[in-house]
């Protein structure tokens, strides 16, 4: 017979940031169904007018421009 791991909540360490000045202590936890049912694998943060340079991302491979104010994401 194989073991069962049964949890309502996955936690991590928490991490601080400052934010506009105030140190805010932010905690790593996860609601399980998330885990279970899936959730976004995917994110992106982009900077700049015109063209839009990826700073950060996870899972995807570039932005393109939609239109005015408009971009899609283009996944890995």
């Amino acid at each position: 017979m194989a073991g069962k791991i049964i949890a309502d909540t996955l936690q991590g360490t928490t991490t601080t940031e400052t934010v506009n000045g105030v140190s805010v202590t932010i905690p790593n936890t996860v609601d399980m169904k998330y885990v279970v049912n899936g959730s976004a694998k995917a994110w992106c943060y982009g900077v700049g007018t015109g063209t839009i340079a990826i700073n950060d991302s996870f899972n995807v491979a570039s932005i393109s421009d939609s239109g005015t104010g408009e971009y899609g994401n283009n996944f890995s």
